[in-house]
């Protein structure tokens, strides 16, 4: 083995790692990458012994001479490229259609075949949740370049109350949201128009990283019938903050900001059940992608933040909607 040739590859590769990576990115790949290089370093120069002398050697390189690496400077700008926004549209629009329909199953958690007895659980005051990996059950997995859709569906349960009560409380109260919802810390209300509402939001999401958004929301409510009602509510607004809660506050250039969310649909759904109100939430957003070489290491990661932003907003709703009744 040539180990000046794997040294001068294995720098390359690290520093190709650190100018792909966005910001959460490079900061996971580095523990990652010194965990890996810890332990196989370790284990190269302490337990060699019956090993074949290419691997350890190769173990020996990547704890001796690897680089740190760090996360990268700037405001490492993400640009939203015309394919990633067509893709998103097409998806978007099955999901929609979908919604529109209204068809049994009302839930789209028992339309994907959600296993387990997840009405339970939220009865018992759990929030189910769920991961789609299709706009539609049974449908393809979509392709996303330079982009990737994050598909959740999360549930829970508010005792005491109609699916009246819960329409008429979210209605009325439409634009108080910061003072019930942990990731809002402003909100109003821009208009109203009988079901149909436009609600300013400011957002703040915080896993490794903190990023705060000014956003605006159209929520469109309609009764499906005396039992059920549902809302669909789509961000036609999101622009990402920079220096956010100081004097220098200001917004970043719309599609050339930081990536992390370009896109937000939120599709509610309400059913009447014995003793409360069974509420559905599935939410879709875009971002940015992940490099290749760092999705084996933060992909999880990623999809956690929308993951937790859904299960805070369901939590939220059920502490507000609980005081009520």
């Amino acid at each position: 083995m040539n180990l000046r040739k794997v040294s001068v590859s294995l720098r390359l590769l690290l520093g190709a790692v650190a100018l792909a990576s966005i910001n959460i990115a490079a900061n996971i790949a580095a523990v990652a990458a010194c965990s890996f290089i810890n332990f196989f370093g370790s284990d190269a120069l302490v337990f060699a012994a019956g090993r074949s002398a290419a691997t350890a050697a190769l173990a020996a390189i990547l704890a001796l001479t690897a680089v740190p690496i760090q996360a990268t400077g700037g405001d490492d700008a993400a640009t939203l490229q015309p394919a990633t926004l067509a893709a998103w549209q097409a998806y978007e629009r099955n999901v929609d259609e979908r919604y529109h329909r209204a068809a049994d199953p009302f839930f789209a958690g028992d339309a994907f075949g959600r296993s387990g007895d997840w009405r339970g659980d939220a009865a018992a005051g759990r929030t189910p949740m769920l991961q789609i990996r299709s706009a539609v059950p049974g449908g393809p997995e979509p392709e996303v370049p330079d982009g990737r859709i994050h598909h959740w569906i999360g549930a829970t349960f508010v005792p005491g109350l109609t699916v009246a009560d819960v329409v008429r409380h979210l209605q009325t109260h439409a634009g108080e949201e910061s003072g019930s919802y942990d990731d809002v810390i402003a909100s109003r209300l821009l208009q109203r128009e009988g079901d149909r509402l436009r609600v300013y939001l400011k957002l703040r999401r915080t896993k490794v990283i903190t990023a705060t958004y000014n956003t605006e929301h159209t929520v469109e409510y309609r009764r499906v019938n005396a039992q059920r009602a549902s809302s669909r509510s789509v961000a036609t607004r999101i622009a990402e903050l920079t220096d956010a809660g100081t004097p220098n506050e200001r917004e970043k250039p719309a599609g050339t900001d930081s990536g992390y969310l370009w896109r937000l649909n939120a599709y509610w759904r309400f059913e009447q059940a014995t003793g409360g109100v069974l509420i559905e939430c599935e939410s879709v957003s875009l971002s940015r992608n992940i490099p290749s070489l760092l999705r084996p290491f933060i992909s999880g990661i990623v999809e956690g933040v929308a993951r937790e932003s859904l299960e805070k907003t369901l939590a939220s709703l059920r502490r507000a909607l609980t005081r009520t009744s």
